[in-house]
């Protein structure tokens, strides 16, 4: 059909709740750079815990606004927007891409090519939390150094 649309096929990963299936969360592509331990998300995070690496944190208005609505039963407030967090000395955070898109015909096909990011994936999309930030926050546009396919 000439005027049909076919959404390319995505490989997501999120990190926000509810999260209902646990291995398609950030956690489950990270292979260094994250900080030991499950701390409890609504536990206040200080910069010896960035320090260890990136950590899952939520941002202030959202931890506070999550304790009002506790303390009325919650209000239906069901969702949190988890992200990984960090601090310049919490290092360098490494992913895994995940590919689970199908089989493909619009690349060459070579040893060398298959290692390269650039053959499996055509877009990467980097999100972050969108939440009121000091002017001195980091700016994942312009403060992040992204690396694809090594390094």
């Amino acid at each position: 059909v000439e005027n049909e649309y076919i959404m390319k096929e995505l490989s997501c990963r999120t990190s926000f709740l509810p999260a209902t299936d646990h291995s398609k969360t950030i956690p489950s592509i990270v292979v260094s750079g994250m900080a030991e331990g499950d701390l409890d998300i609504m536990v206040d995070r200080t910069d010896d815990h960035y320090k260890e690496g990136w950590v899952l944190d939520v941002s202030k208005v959202e931890r506070d606004t999550k304790r009002k609505v506790e303390k009325c039963g919650g209000l239906g407030y069901i969702d949190m927007k988890i992200a990984l967090y960090g601090i310049p000395d919490s290092g360098k955070l490494r992913l895994w891409l995940p590919f689970e898109g199908p089989s493909h015909d619009h690349h060459e096909h070579g040893q060398s090519a298959d290692r390269n990011a650039k053959h499996w994936f055509d877009d990467l999309i980097i999100c972050e939390a969108n939440e009121k930030r000091d002017a001195e926050a980091c700016k994942l546009d312009q403060d992040m150094d992204i690396v694809v396919g090594g390094g």
